[in-house]
């Protein structure tokens, strides 16, 4: 391709995508795509629940659930009741903690946890794939953090930013596409 095919392929590509890039609808939408992702990285109480969610489904995909809701009772038992009152609610919570887990924990571990979990890498990497596998961003095999939560944190906070630049990417092209127009129709005019 000589310069002058180069320059009309490009002239017709931007004629192509100049109605895209201008459309009000996908303006609100980017917007829109921002403003959620900029609420989710940002706001204390939705990373507060994320948060603990994300930590609560951890701790039930490792198994460690089972550990920690024990602690949880244990304490409470101690602290609420008299000596013997919590003997008694201890021997009968160490009874009841083997089928709390293997009819809770693990029915939920098997039909919410472990499919959710599969989802998720099979859509990051779908992602990460489509993206190029890019190094700038976040991709790293599990666990690439402490914690689930503090993942979802690092991957949220980069879309954030990304949406934020094509946010503005687009406002800025459909700006100069605006003004090319106004400049070619009043250079038309005169």
């Amino acid at each position: 391709m000589d310069k002058k095919q180069t320059a009309v392929a490009m002239k017709l590509l931007k004629e192509a995508v100049k109605p895209v890039i201008k459309s009000k609808t996908l303006q609100d939408t980017v917007a829109y795509i921002d403003e959620a992702l900029e609420y989710f990285a940002h706001d204390r109480d939705t990373q507060m629940y994320m948060t603990l969610f994300f930590d609560f489904m951890q701790d039930v995909y490792e198994g460690k659930q089972a550990e920690r809701v024990d602690k949880i009772v244990h304490g409470f038992i101690t602290d609420n009741s008299d000596e013997v009152t919590a003997r008694t609610m201890r021997s009968m919570w160490d009874y009841l903690a083997e089928p709390v887990d293997r009819y809770f924990f693990d029915t939920m571990r098997s039909y919410f946890v472990r499919p959710i979990s599969k989802a998720m890498n099979s859509f990051a990497e779908r992602i990460g794939t489509w993206m190029g596998n890019d190094n700038a961003l976040p991709h790293s095999p599990y666990p690439p953090h402490t914690s689930w939560s503090k993942t979802v944190k690092n991957y949220a906070r980069k879309f954030s930013d990304m949406s934020r630049q094509a946010r503005q990417s687009l406002a800025f092209a459909a700006d100069v596409l605006q003004e090319q127009d106004q400049a070619r129709y009043s250079h038309n005019s005169s």
